[in-house]
């Protein structure tokens, strides 16, 4: 089975943005919980405080975690055995967000060593296409790696 594949059937979701990110959350067969979030890089430094019309063209954090059916959130590996379709949902958000904000930057990070793979694979696939291009994959902490993506 071919990557393409097996990312084409992502779960529905709706992006919503407000002053400083761009949001949305999916919910699973399982009723996992998952939210997913572009910061906007200046409000996380506290640089300025931006108007919604300012999303364009800027540098965003991603951030993505999981809330389980006990309420317990997690950036780890959840283990429910749905990871395709949960990676295809996160790819079809990644590739509208791009499209609707053409952000200048995006960073994100991984702590497993198979997500580091999984994201390094996912870069060397999508990123070209999307016009983009890894721009850095430094170590951030013991087991992490931050990604980072430059518009080209």
């Amino acid at each position: 089975m071919k990557l393409n594949e097996v990312l084409n059937k992502p779960y529905s979701y709706t992006l919503k943005y407000d002053d400083y990110s761009v949001y949305t959350s999916f919910i699973t067969d399982d009723k996992v919980i998952y939210d997913v979030e572009f910061v906007l890089e200046s409000y996380i430094q506290s640089i300025q405080q931006p108007s919604k019309r300012d999303l364009k063209n800027k540098a965003f954090t991603l951030n993505f975690t999981s809330l389980d059916k006990k309420n317990k959130s997690s950036q780890m590996i959840t283990n429910t055995g749905d990871e395709f379709r949960i990676f295809a949902t996160i790819m079809a958000i990644i590739k509208e967000f791009i499209k609707k904000f053409q952000p200048s930057q995006i960073w994100f990070s991984a702590l497993e060593k198979s997500r580091i793979s999984l994201y390094k694979k996912l870069i060397k696939k999508f990123a070209g296409p999307l016009k983009y291009k890894l721009t850095s994959a430094a170590n951030s902490g013991p087991d992490g790696v931050l990604f980072g993506l430059r518009k080209m």
